[in-house]
């Protein structure tokens, strides 16, 4: 009986921490410039580097397109005379012509949190061992939902939940072995966004000498060509957009930013502090992939972002909530 209360209580934490997750996303700094921003994003007219992470907003843009005019009027009628929906579009700062679109996108985002929230207890299960599984994943799970506001210090992008949940079922099939499902789900990080190319080279050190060299290279070379491929076509679709390839700050700007970092991203350090506690006895694959990714996203992060924007560090988040967890059962 314990047992099967604690499952249904593990799929009722991951889904409704999810929603919560979301709605706070909505309440952020930028939320008078989220639903046109979302929008754009949809419609492909967002600014270059931003708009090339196309993955939602494509998919949103297909569905919304292959729904019949009469349903989007009825679904407009339906919102203009139901004064409680009404208030809520007005609370966040929707527009009514808009909102099946947004509607759509934000049904998405959901699911990729709890996508999320799933693969991430999956994954961390692949290291430790438990009595009551489902107790601990609703515990880990829980956990590792209800920190993600933290990330949203400068808003949030369609991308976000995408690149969370995608990156975490990547390293979680790259760990097992399943490079033909590696492969799919990679493909879809690298449309979403750009540093889902570092999976290609977590793969490459992790199983250097661990499976044959042939296959070794004909893999990475694939997926290397696949980043190509993905690139040049996505550089060629949104040629005519506004902004440039890459968005250039000042280094100066960034260590002042530093402070602000350590001011504001508390649950980070202490992650961080966890994840590197007692390093040497850690699993190497997941210490290979967090040294993989982090050196690459700081380093980048201090010439053409923001070092306090903690949430271009989504790719970060598995591996420090993975280690940190495993601190408290080494």
């Amino acid at each position: 009986m314990l047992n099967i209360f604690s499952k249904y209580s593990y799929h009722t934490i991951v889904i409704s921490f999810s929603i919560v997750v979301y709605l706070f996303s909505l309440t952020t700094v930028h939320k008078e410039q989220l639903p046109s921003q979302m929008n754009d994003m949809i419609e492909g007219k967002y600014l270059k580097p931003y708009v090339y992470r196309t993955l939602l907003p494509t998919t949103v843009r297909c569905i919304y397109s292959c729904i019949p005019e009469d349903v989007k009027n009825n679904w407009t009628d339906f919102v203009c005379n139901i004064p409680k929906v009404l208030s809520v579009l007005e609370l966040l700062n929707w527009p009514k012509e808009l909102s099946l679109k947004l509607f759509i996108a934000s049904v998405f985002v959901i699911l990729f949190y709890i996508g999320f929230g799933y693969t991430i207890s999956e994954f961390i299960f692949l290291f430790i061992q438990s009595g009551n599984k489902y107790i601990l994943k609703s515990i880990i799970s829980g956990i590792s939902l209800i920190l993600l506001p933290g990330f949203f210090r400068y808003g949030f992008h369609l991308y976000d939940a995408p690149q969370l949940f995608l990156f975490t079922l990547a390293i979680y099939l790259l760990y097992r072995g399943k490079f033909g499902l590696f492969y799919v789900v990679y493909i879809l990080a690298v449309i979403n966004k750009e540093t889902s190319v570092l999976l290609a080279l977590i793969f490459v050190v992790y199983y250097f000498k661990k499976i044959p060299s042939g296959k070794l290279i004909w893999l990475f070379v694939l997926f290397v060509f696949t980043f190509i491929l993905v690139k040049t076509f996505l550089l060629f679709v949104f040629e005519k957009n506004g902004g440039s390839f890459l968005e250039y700050h000042y280094l100066e700007n960034n260590l002042r930013s530093v402070l602000a970092l350590v001011m504001n991203s508390g649950f980070l350090i202490l992650l961080l502090c966890l994840s590197l506690y007692k390093w040497k006895y850690k699993p190497i694959f997941l210490k290979t992939s967090f040294l993989i990714v982090a050196l690459p996203l700081i380093i980048s992060t201090i010439f053409f972002g923001i070092f306090d924007e903690i949430r271009v560090y989504y790719e970060l988040y598995p591996m420090l909530i993975t280690l940190s967890v495993i601190s408290f059962k080494i």
